[in-house]
């Protein structure tokens, strides 16, 4: 007899709701008679579009064309293509992923991989196909979206994808376009969301030497480009905008052709591709006003690249159109803070600044590394400040990035030092992998009652930083590995009193702090940071499961290297099935289970 699972935890079981599609009432908005739903949710695909438009031209974002005659949308007065106001490709959705950037050509091989690549200054064979085999790796660390390379033909050399020679064709390096196809649905299969870096400030390297366009597809003459000029002063705009990053041609977006190219490719390759967010290269060096208009036909969460640590330049392109930027200031206090061991009030002092110049911090880019900088561990070997680092780019109020090799503790310096090839390295049993998962599945547990509540600054000196995000307590210091612990007593910046209750840490070491009116005594041993939620919400171990899953209902995820907590209990509440994507055996288990507390 088929029995309904759920979650179990001390406190509450997950219970999981949805409402009908005939429930949604659609809402006229002011921009161009564009039709805003609710969220419309069927066999996890939402539809979304425009109003008045030809079923031909209902492709935008992959829009399906909704019949006035389907029953399911009987409400609405068809045919249009849907968009839901709230929507996973939104910020709002965004906020709640864990990203993981992947440089395409050195993540996974489809063939051969027990060699690391010995030239980085060329392609070294990483794949589609590759990351299709490495995604329960990717999965196995809470990982929810990738970021890739950009996915367009290059001139020679360009492995990292920034040197486009035809907008129009595939990197044909990377694989075929069935296989890239095939490696979003993948990630779309196991509710991995797909970032694609894009460029539209440059072309490549000159095949015929400066000043012959001809190769490039479709910016094949003079025209399209701005002169040959090298930047000189980055505080001028005039400059920045006009002139060549590295050398490279310098795209002319004032052009009629070439700013409605730009703007055309954009729209249909998220189209075709059915690609969730965008990565934007080098926004500082065109001007804002096409970044608005380009955002506005990508249709999705676009998150863009200004290379300065000056919060009000920086801040400038979010509040000009952009959805979101990489958070570069408080990447810099970071490295100041953990690598150099500077003052932690620089931390607090940068998050406070943010918070007056940003339109929406939270849905900023947060991240230690990357591929246009050394590694953190280039800097500074020390594998605790490390962790200290990344517990606050996993944790804070904004969208983690994780680079890819940070979970095999990656130290290359500078480029393309820092573009290492991570076969064949994948070891899921390292430190810092068990780390990262063990965090992201600590917010998984909680969800929306951990994404939706504040950042809340409990206590910072010079070497220590608390802060609460819910019912999540984070304790980290810089004083490195090695040094004295390091206690302090201090009071929580919570809304609620906590008295009489536990924080239990999330890394299975029994460690447990007391809270007495809202005040706790706290000591951090050997350098390393501490992650506690309040023992209330940490799950019963326990582990039986029924066999008898129904995969129609909404899943829960099963992730590789976790051990995971399901019951058959608290019969009354929805289900839950499993997507076992850590290919666990589901074993029936026919034994009472603690119910209390459901």
């Amino acid at each position: 007899m088929s029995k309904i699972l759920a979650l179990l935890a001390t406190s509450a079981c997950l219970t999981t709701t949805s409402a009908s599609p005939s429930q949604q009432t659609p809402v006229l908005a002011s921009d161009d008679n564009f039709v805003q739903c609710a969220a419309y949710e069927e066999s996890e695909k939402i539809d979304c579009g425009y109003v008045g438009i030809t079923e031909d031209q209902c492709s935008f974002k992959g829009c399906c064309w909704i019949d006035e005659n389907q029953a399911e949308l009987k409400n609405f007065n068809g045919p249009y293509c849907y968009r839901p106001i709230y929507h996973k490709y939104n910020s709002e959705a965004w906020k709640k992923r864990t990203v993981y950037q992947a440089l395409t050509d050195r993540f996974a091989k489809d063939g051969d991989d027990k060699e690391k690549c010995s030239d980085l200054t060329t392609y070294c064979g990483g794949s589609y196909k590759g990351m299709i085999k490495k995604l329960d790796y990717i999965q196995g660390m809470g990982i929810d979206a990738i970021w890739i390379s950009p996915i367009i033909e290059n001139t020679d050399g360009g492995y990292h994808g920034y040197w486009a020679q035809n907008i129009y064709t595939l990197n044909e390096n990377f694989g075929t376009e069935q296989d890239l196809v095939d490696l979003i649905k993948a990630c779309h299969d196991r509710d991995i969301w797909v970032m694609v870096d894009v460029v539209g400030n440059h072309m490549g390297n000159q095949p015929g030497g400066s000043g012959d366009f001809s190769k490039f597809i479709p910016f094949n003459k003079t025209e399209h480009f701005h002169d040959d000029c090298a930047i000189t002063d980055w505080n001028d705009d005039i400059s920045v905008e006009h002139c060549r990053l590295s050398g490279l041609p310098d795209l002319n977006q004032d052009h009629p052709f070439v700013r409605q190219a730009l703007k055309d490719w954009i729209r249909n390759l998220v189209n075709k591709y059915k690609i969730d967010g965008l990565r934007v290269d080098t926004v500082p060096e065109v001007k804002r006003q096409f970044w608005q208009e380009f955002v506005h036909y990508g249709g999705v969460y676009a998150i863009g690249e200004y290379f300065n640590g000056d919060m009000k330049r920086v801040a400038e392109y979010q509040n000009a159109g952009l959805t979101s930027v990489l958070h570069y200031p408080l990447y810099y206090a970071l490295r100041n803070v953990f690598q150099q061991k500077k003052d932690m009030h620089e931390i607090a002092n940068v998050l406070a600044n943010a918070r007056k110049m940003f339109t929406d911090t939270a849905a900023l880019g947060g991240f230690i590394d990357n591929h246009d900088n050394s590694r953190f561990l280039a800097g500074n070997k020390d594998w605790d400040l490390y962790k200290n680092a990344l517990a606050f780019i996993l944790l804070g109020k904004h969208m983690p990035i994780i680079y890819y090799g940070t979970e095999q503790a990656f130290s290359g310096a500078g480029d393309p030092g820092a573009r290492e090839s991570l076969w064949p390295y994948y070891n899921t049993k390292h430190t810092m992998y068990d780390f990262i998962a063990k965090i992201n599945y600590a917010k998984h547990q909680l969800g929306d009652a951990y994404h939706n509540s504040p950042f809340q600054n409990n206590f910072v000196d010079a070497n220590f930083f608390s802060f609460s995000r819910g019912d999540i307590l984070v304790l980290l210091t810089n004083v490195g590995s090695g040094s004295q612990d390091v206690t302090r007593t201090f009071k929580l910046n919570q809304q609620k009193v906590i008295n009489d209750q536990y924080f239990c840490s999330i890394f299975a070491d029994g460690e447990k702090i007391l809270v007495k009116n809202n005040q706790i005594s706290i000591r951090l041993k050997n350098g390393l940071p501490k992650v506690y939620k309040l023992c209330d919400k940490v799950a019963i171990p326990v582990t039986a499961v029924h066999s008898d899953c129904e995969s129609s209902y909404r899943p829960y995820t099963i992730l590789p290297n976790i051990n995971v907590v399901l019951g058959i209990a608290c019969l009354s509440l929805a289900a839950v099935a499993f997507k076992n994507y850590a290919k666990k055996p589901i074993v029936v288990v026919e034994t009472p289970l603690i119910t209390n507390k459901c």
